[in-house]
């Protein structure tokens, strides 16, 4: 379905800017660490006990941004893909309606179907999608 490409189009591209992201917020830890490691010794034990917070909280913020990510993309990912798999589902129901069928199964459950039992052309015609070439 090329809303399907789309949506994997838009999802790749979510991922990337997620990623660049974590990278930038953990380039900002090393570089605030380094500051920290090269300085410290010029500090005194309370600007050290500051710098030393803001650091962890830095590394916090790290860790809580690939989590949260995780949590970002799989969402996005539901929001992309539901109503094309909505779409898909609705067109097959209404496909076996029209032709008469009261189940209907992935070929990935079956052992064995007639050919002829196959609804994916109808689908893709009521969906105005042209079938996929023949794999030889």
């Amino acid at each position: 379905m090329p809303e399907y490409k789309k949506a994997t189009t838009d999802l790749d591209d979510y991922e990337k800017a997620l990623i660049q992201s974590g990278q930038e917020q953990q380039q900002e830890y090393l570089r605030q660490d380094s500051i920290f490691k090269a300085d410290s010794l010029k500090w005194n034990a309370a600007q050290k006990d500051v710098k030393r917070t803001e650091l962890n909280t830095i590394y916090l913020r790290v860790i809580n941004f690939n989590q949260e990510a995780q949590k970002l993309m799989a969402k996005r990912e539901q929001d992309l893909i539901a109503p094309i798999q909505q779409k898909a589902v609705q067109t097959s129901q209404a496909v076996a309606k029209e032709n008469g069928y009261s189940y209907i199964l992935s070929k990935e459950q079956l052992v064995a179907f007639p050919v002829t039992d196959d609804i994916l052309p109808l689908v893709l015609k009521k969906l105005n999608i042209a079938p996929p070439a023949p794999v030889k």
